[in-house]
């Protein structure tokens, strides 16, 4: 049997990975509330 070493990624290459993703999922949530208050807003002016 051979031994595999595994690695854990550097701290700074982990931290910049989960700034990307909590900064995709807040620009996603954000707009998502933009289209949401807007369709709220025609809803209430219409009815």
């Amino acid at each position: 049997m051979e031994a595999t070493e595994s690695k854990a990624a550097p701290a700074n290459a982990a931290r910049m990975g989960t700034v990307t993703i909590m900064r995709r999922l807040y620009l996603q949530l954000s707009w998502q509330t933009i289209e949401l208050l807007v369709m709220h807003r025609r809803t209430a002016a219409e009815g």
